[in-house]
């Protein structure tokens, strides 16, 4: 029978088929950070950023925070070694991670999104001074971001044995470096405030490790912006008016599902009088923050 000795035959002379890469350990990225960022001789920086995202899912929180961001937060921002064609791919990666398991909570996918969104801040604060996003890019940025802001449930900050989680801040972190982009239009302006408020508003928890202030933070950039109008938070803040009386008329049995979302706004819009009171310290601020600034105080007082 000839079939068996062909087959061998051919077995022989196939050429040996290229072996799939080993992932590096952590001695490998460690390295990297201990030669201050350096890229290692003969690797190439987008490929090596392309392997270290995938810590980004990682819950231990050496190999997601130090490498997955560290090394992203050197290389993309600090020290650009990557081509706009490169950060745009990446980009495009990040993004298409925050729909990984959405909707779950208390499991360890949230670290992929929430991560992923942290890497993607440093993409848009780039964009800001090497302007590497077309437009469209930008646009299915901010989209994006937005659903990935409205659609994550797992809301916890902090895991004492897996570190930082912390979802809602990262995002914002993103959305802040987008506010402060000449490619926002007037009406993305109007969306991240709908977003912010529906979160603050909607959260199934109390924000008690920062995620307040980093939202505020997002708001202060919008306000500050040129283009920004004075009544860009004048509809949020007729609302929470309005929810903030209604909240007190069946005192002493007070809500306490509305009155979270009570504070979980008036924490945010307190950060945010404070981040442009200090602002103010410094140099005058822009009419619309000056106006957004009166209105809010006005509203917070009246609570």
């Amino acid at each position: 029978m000839l079939w068996p000795h062909l087959l061998g035959v051919l077995l022989a002379v196939a050429p040996a088929q290229p072996k799939e890469r080993e992932s590096r350990d952590a001695a490998f990225w460690q390295s990297i950070v201990a030669s201050q960022f350096a890229v290692p001789e003969g690797e190439s920086p987008a490929a090596l950023m392309a392997e270290v995202s995938q810590l980004l899912a990682s819950p231990d929180p050496r190999l997601r925070d130090t490498y997955g961001y560290g090394i992203a937060a050197a290389w993309i921002y600090r020290e650009p070694k990557l081509s706009a064609a490169d950060v745009r791919a990446l980009a495009r990666d990040w993004a298409a991670n925050f729909r990984k398991g959405v909707g779950s909570r208390d499991d360890d996918s949230v670290f992929l999104r929430s991560f992923s969104a942290l890497d993607l801040s440093l993409v848009a604060a780039l964009d800001l001074k090497q302007p590497c996003l077309a437009r469209s890019d930008f646009d299915a940025l901010l989209a994006a971001a937005l659903e990935y802001l409205a659609s994550e449930k797992d809301l916890r900050a902090y895991d004492p044995k897996k570190g930082w989680i912390h979802a809602t801040a990262h995002t914002a972190d993103l959305l802040k470096f987008l506010a402060r982009n000449d490619k926002l239009p007037e009406a993305g302006q109007e969306r991240i405030v709908a977003a912010i408020e529906a979160k603050l508003r909607d959260a199934d928890v109390a924000f008690t490790h920062g995620e307040d202030e980093r939202l505020a933070s997002t708001l202060a950039s919008l306000l500050i912006h040129p283009d920004a109008s004075p009544t860009l938070l004048a509809p949020w803040l007729q609302r929470l008016k309005e929810s903030g009386a209604a909240l007190w008329r069946n005192e002493p049995l007070v809500d306490p599902t509305a009155y979270r979302s009570l504070q979980n706004q008036q924490s945010c819009l307190k950060n945010l009088h404070v981040i442009l009171s200090v602002r103010a310290l410094e140099k005058p601020l822009p009419s619309a923050a000056a106006a957004a600034d009166v209105a809010l105080l006005d509203v917070l007082k009246g609570l």
